[in-house]
């Protein structure tokens, strides 16, 4: 009832010299009074579970992000380590063609490999 009551103390209006009128057995708190300390709670205690869940949902996020970037990585690094063809822009046809002919043979005989007969490489 102490908390409660100095709680209460900090929403009561002022009196007229500036300080909040004082709570004791003869001036009980209002219904109204009462209703906004419940509130005031009530919405502390939400606020507070809209921090922690946003919090957790910005760990899970940070994990996910993580996990995808060493996907990512791990990928690029298994790709590179077949040494595929690369094509420098020169304006020659026959190196371009070159290059892609090189990149279908490095895909489809990697999918050979791992058993997947789907090519997911497109360019």
């Amino acid at each position: 009832m102490a908390a409660l009551r100095e709680r209460l103390e900090a929403l009561r209006p002022r009196n007229g010299n500036g300080s909040p009128s004082q709570i004791d057995e003869t001036n009980p708190p209002t219904r109204a009074e009462l209703t906004n300390l419940l509130l005031l709670v009530m919405l502390q205690k939400q606020g507070e579970q809209w921090r922690l869940q946003n919090e957790q949902i910005q760990r899970l996020m940070e994990v996910r992000e993580k996990r995808v970037n060493e996907d990512n990585s791990y990928m690029f690094k298994r790709f590179t380590s077949h040494h595929p063809p690369v094509y420098d822009g020169i304006s020659d046809p026959k190196t371009f063609e070159d290059c892609i002919r090189g990149m279908q043979k490095l895909t489809y005989s990697n999918a050979l490999k791992s058993g997947r007969w789907a090519l997911r490489y497109s360019i």
